[in-house]
């Protein structure tokens, strides 16, 4: 299996970078398939449960799920990692082995279904930004913008007016993309 570099995409589906996600797991590899075998959950497990399933889950963990805060949430945070982790410290969970990562996992399926479509997550944008990065590297400049497109009316939705530098940008988007 060819090496994982800490910029390439995490092998496990979260969409994140690989540095920022499973760099510090041990990733078994299938010696038969020569593909990654992860103890977590991946986002795709967690997409495929319905959103009363993912939320009497989260509630079995300890995080009481209230529709209309977590779409407030979403607006007040850039990242449904940033929802889970108000959740850990919010509510002083301690969840390990392959449940560690479901409140995260959760939170970005969640946000994907119940917020706003013009307020994605950061993890939505990165995918984007990825999936344009696959156009360009086809040589479709055309559907990579229009992809990155989406991702600009997206930053543009989260910038208020008040906003006139970069550094607004760096401060709330650093490590993801910029």
């Amino acid at each position: 299996m060819a090496k994982i570099g800490r910029n390439d995409p995490c092998p496990c589906g979260s969409g994140k970078k690989y540095k920022k996600c499973c760099i510090n797991r041990e990733i078994r590899v299938d010696k038969k398939t020569n593909s990654p075998i992860f103890k977590h959950l991946t986002y795709e497990e967690v997409d495929e449960l319905s959103t009363s399933q993912i939320i009497a889950k989260l509630e079995e963990l300890g995080i009481p799920f209230e529709k209309d805060q977590f779409i407030e949430d979403t607006e007040k945070y850039y990242s449904a990692e940033d929802i889970s982790e108000s959740w850990f410290s919010d509510y002083s969970l301690t969840i390990g082995g392959k449940m560690e990562d479901f409140p995260w996992l959760a939170a970005c399926v969640l946000w994907e279904r119940l917020a706003k479509p013009s307020n994605l997550s950061m993890e939505q944008m990165h995918r984007l930004i990825e999936d344009g990065n696959v156009y360009q590297d086809k040589g479709d400049p055309i559907s990579a913008c229009d992809i990155w497109l989406q991702v600009w009316e997206a930053l543009k939705y989260r910038i208020k007016p008040v906003f006139q530098s970069i550094d607004y940008l760096h401060k709330h988007y650093r490590g993801s993309f910029l």
